[in-house]
C-alpha cells in the first residue's frame, strides 16, 4: 500500500508541476506577443496597476484633446486666431551676441 500511495503522490506532484509549466509557458507566450491577457495581469499585479494607470491617462488625454479642439473651434467662431498648436511651438533658443 505504501508504494501505491507514493505513486499517487508522485503523480500528483508531476501533474501540479506540469500544470505550472503550462501556465508559465502561456504567460511567456503572452509577453512575447505583447498581449495583456487577464491571466497575465492576474499573475503580475504591478503590470495590472500600470495598465490601469495607462488606461486612465489615455482617457484623460482624450478628454483634454476634445477640450482643446472645442476651445479652438469656439475661438474660430469668435474670430480669434490661434497662434499654433502646443506640439508646433518651438523651444526658445538662447542667442548670445
Amino acid at each position: 500500500m505504501s508504494t501505491n500511495k507514493e505513486l499517487h503522490q508522485g503523480y500528483a506532484e508531476f501533474s501540479a508541476s506540469s500544470d505550472q509549466a503550462a501556465l508559465l509557458q502561456r504567460l511567456i507566450t503572452a509577453m512575447k506577443h505583447d498581449e495583456l491577457s487577464d491571466e497575465l495581469l492576474e499573475h503580475l499585479p504591478e503590470l495590472e496597476a500600470v495598465k490601469k494607470l495607462n488606461d486612465k491617462l489615455k482617457y484623460r488625454k482624450k478628454i483634454l484633446a476634445k477640450s482643446v479642439e472645442q476651445a479652438a473651434s469656439n475661438n474660430a467662431k469668435r474670430g480669434i486666431a490661434s497662434t499654433s498648436k502646443p506640439d508646433e511651438k518651438k523651444a526658445k533658443k538662447n542667442v548670445c551676441v
